[in-house]
C-alpha cells in the first residue's frame, strides 16, 4: 500500500478546518477547557502550559453574516464581523473562555461586545498589547501583561502558573513553527509539490487541532515532501505572492490557482507571520522573557510600529521564492491593511514587480469576477514564462 503523499496529507489537514466545529466538541468531551482567541498575537503557549486547548477563532466561508448586524455595522471590518457572527450563533458553543489581544479597533469592539453580553461562567481576558513594538518601555510593559494572562489562565483551569510548564509548550510550538517553515520552503524549487491551497490548509489546521496531533501531522508531510511524492508538474506557472491579513477561505486560493498561477510565498497571519520566528529561550532565560522577545519581535502586522521590519520580510519572500507578481488580499473594511496598502504596495512596483490588490468578504467570494481579474492579472506577467 502507497504512503500518503504530501498534497493528501495536506488536503486532511484542510478537511480539519472544515469540520473544526465538531472536532472541537470531541476534544471538549475528552476533558480539556476551550479556549478561543481572535490573532496570532494570542501566546498559544500559555493557553497550552495552563493545560487547555487553545483554538483561533475564525469566519465561516460557507455562512453569510446576519445576526451579527445587530451588534456591528455593515461597513465595520468583514472578518470582524464573520467571527463575531460565529459567536452569535452559537457555533462556538463549545469554548470555554475568550482571549482578545489589543489588535485593531474592529476586534477591540468585538471585544467589548463579549465582555459585556458574555454568558456566566465564559474565561475572558483582554491582553493589552503595545502598538509599537520596539525598545525597551513595551518590553516591560507587555512582560508585565503576559503575567496578568498566565496567571489568570492558571487559576480559570484550577492549576499553578508554573514554568516548567510554559517551558514545555514553548518546545512544542516551536517544533511546530520550525516544522511548518519547512513545508514552506519547500515552494522555494521550480516546481513546489504544495500548492498554496494546501498551504492554507495546513496553518488553518495548525491553529485549531491538538498540538501534539499537528506535530505527527506536520512531520509525516516533511517525510513526504522529502521523498518527493504527490503533486504534478507546475513549472510555467507565475509565481505569485498573497499578502493580506487572515485568508480562511480556502476557495480564494483556488480561484487564484486556477488561473495558472501558483501561490508559492505570502505575508499573511494565516500564514508566514504566523510561524517565522521562534519563541527560542536562552539557557536559564526565564521563558516569560523569552515570549516577550518573540512577540514583540515577531514579523509584525499593519497594527504594529514600526513597518519596516515587515518590509523586510516581504522583500525576503520575493527574493527567496522568485515571485513574480504580488495579490494583496483585503478584508472589506479593514482599516489597519487600508492604511498599510500605500506604503507596500510603493515598496513592491518600485522593484518592478505588479501588485494586484482583491477586496473579499467572508461568505461573499465573488468568484466570477475575481477569476477575470486574476486571470488578466496573470496573463500581464506572461503566463508565468
Amino acid at each position: 500500500m502507497a504512503l500518503p503523499g504530501a498534497g493528501e496529507l495536506s488536503a486532511s489537514m484542510g478537511r480539519f478546518v472544515l469540520e473544526r466545529h465538531d472536532r472541537m466538541r470531541e476534544i471538549k468531551k475528552g476533558g480539556k477547557k476551550i479556549i478561543g482567541y481572535f490573532c496570532s498575537y494570542t501566546p498559544e503557549e500559555m493557553i497550552l502550559a495552563a493545560g487547555m486547548h487553545p483554538v483561533r477563532i475564525m469566519t465561516d466561508p460557507a455562512e453569510q453574516t446576519g445576526p451579527v448586524d445587530v451588534h456591528l455595522q455593515n461597513f465595520a471590518c468583514a472578518f470582524a464581523r464573520g467571527c463575531l457572527d460565529q459567536l452569535v450563533r452559537g457555533n462556538l458553543d463549545y469554548l470555554d473562555g475568550i482571549v482578545f489581544p489589543c489588535t485593531c479597533d474592529s476586534l477591540r469592539a468585538v471585544s467589548e461586545i463579549i465582555r459585556a453580553e458574555k454568558r456566566e461562567g465564559l474565561f475572558y481576558h483582554f491582553l493589552n498589547m503595545p502598538l509599537r513594538v520596539d525598545g525597551t518601555a513595551p518590553a516591560v510593559f507587555y512582560r508585565r501583561e503576559l503575567e496578568l494572562l498566565y496567571s489568570a489562565l492558571a487559576r480559570f483551569a484550577g492549576r499553578p502558573a508554573d514554568m516548567e510548564s510554559l517551558c514545555r509548550a514553548i518546545a512544542l510550538t516551536d517544533a511546530n513553527r520550525e516544522l511548518l517553515g519547512r513545508i514552506w520552503d519547500s515552494r522555494k524549487i521550480p516546481s513546489p509539490i504544495l500548492t498554496g491551497e494546501d498551504c492554507l490548509g495546513i496553518v488553518n489546521a495548525a491553529v485549531c487541532m491538538d498540538r501534539e496531533d499537528l506535530r505527527g501531522n506536520l512531520e509525516r508531510i516533511q517525510s513526504a515532501l522529502a521523498a518527493g511524492t504527490a503533486g504534478g508538474d507546475r513549472s510555467g506557472r507565475a509565481r505569485l505572492m498573497v499578502i493580506g491579513s487572515v485568508v480562511d477561505n480556502p476557495a480564494l486560493m483556488r480561484i487564484i490557482e486556477s488561473a495558472n498561477s501558483l501561490v508559492v510565498g505570502d505575508d499573511l497571519c494565516t500564514g508566514t507571520r504566523y510561524f517565522s520566528v521562534p519563541v527560542n529561550p536562552a539557557e536559564g532565560e526565564n521563558p516569560l522573557d523569552a515570549l516577550v522577545r518573540r512577540y514583540l519581535g515577531r514579523i509584525p502586522c499593519p497594527t504594529k510600529h514600526p513597518v519596516g521590519p515587515r518590509l523586510d520580510h516581504i522583500n525576503r519572500i520575493m527574493d527567496d521564492f522568485k515571485v513574480q507578481g504580488v495579490v494583496v488580499v483585503h478584508q472589506k473594511f479593514c482599516e489597519s491593511h487600508a492604511f498599510d496598502f500605500p506604503a507596500v504596495r510603493d515598496m513592491i512596483s518600485g522593484r518592478g514587480i505588479p501588485v494586484l490588490l482583491l477586496e473579499v468578504e467572508p461568505g461573499h467570494l465573488a468568484e466570477g469576477q475575481l477569476s477575470t481579474r486574476i486571470e488578466a492579472f496573470v496573463e500581464m506577467l506572461g503566463g508565468g514564462q
